[in-house]
């Protein structure tokens, strides 16, 4: 079990080193965007204008369609390699990846069967 915390938590690590990387490329860019740009002092109200718009919460949405796949991805390997007996390790890791991409893959279909047809109705 010891293995599986230390991938999980290097996982999330370069995760995070990633996204800060890229957050901090971002800033860097639009600040030699904005340099150049005659109407820099106006655009923090446009985005504070954007931000005061009523809409419907999209929280549920984004931890339905981005979080849950991974999650189940995850709970699926640990389970399967758990519950999988086979002897040959590499064989047990590969079918185990195997039926946990395929689970994360049909619970992917089902959510969007679901919003799609949500959003038909609305």
């Amino acid at each position: 079990m010891n293995n599986y915390h230390f991938l999980v938590e290097n996982c999330f690590y370069l995760a995070y080193i990633f996204s800060f990387d890229l957050i901090l490329e971002t800033e860097m860019e639009m600040d030699k965007n904005c340099s150049k740009c005659t109407q820099k002092n106006t655009c923090q109200s446009v985005y504070e204008a954007m931000g005061k718009q009523k809409g419907p919460s999209v929280v549920l949405k984004v931890i339905v369609v981005f979080l849950l796949p991974i999650l189940m991805f995850i709970s699926g390997l640990v389970i399967c390699e758990y519950y999988l007996k086979i002897e040959s390790k590499n064989i047990k890791t590969a079918l185990s990846a195997l039926l946990s991409a395929v689970l994360a893959f049909i619970y992917v279909l089902i959510a969007k069967a679901v919003i799609a047809r949500q959003i038909k109705e609305n």
